[in-house]
C-alpha cells in the first residue's frame, strides 16, 4: 500500500469519527448558546466557527464521497483533511478555553 492509499484509508476512518465529533461539538455551542455569563462576541465566534467546520466537513466529505482517481484530486482530499483536522482541534480548544473560563 503506497502513502496515498494510507492516507485515504484514514481520512475514511476519521471522516466516520468526525461525524460523532462534530454531533457533540455542536450539541455544546448549542448549551453554550443558553449561558448568560457567556459573551455575545463569543457566543458569535463560535456560531462562526460551527458554520466553517460545517463547510469544510461537506467539502472533505464530497471528497472523499467521490472516490478521486487522479493524483490531483487526492492531493485536494488529504489538503482538506489535514485542514479540517487542525481547524476541529481549535474549536474543541476555544470552546474549552470559553467554559473554562465562565462566571458561574
Amino acid at each position: 500500500m503506497n502513502e496515498q492509499q494510507t492516507r485515504l484509508l484514514q481520512i475514511a476512518s476519521d471522516v466516520l469519527q468526525w461525524n460523532l465529533d462534530m454531533l457533540a461539538y455542536f450539541r455544546q455551542v448549542g448549551e453554550v448558546e443558553n449561558m448568560p455569563d457567556i459573551s455575545d462576541a463569543d457566543k458569535e465566534q463560535l456560531r462562526e466557527t460551527a458554520i466553517k467546520l460545517g463547510e469544510l466537513f461537506t467539502k472533505v466529505g464530497e471528497l472523499s464521497d467521490s472516490q478521486p482517481t487522479a493524483n490531483d484530486l487526492i492531493e485536494q482530499l488529504i489538503a482538506s483533511h489535514d485542514r479540517m483536522r487542525e481547524e476541529l482541534t481549535k474549536a474543541n480548544q476555544k470552546l474549552a478555553a470559553i467554559l473554562a473560563n465562565r462566571k458561574t
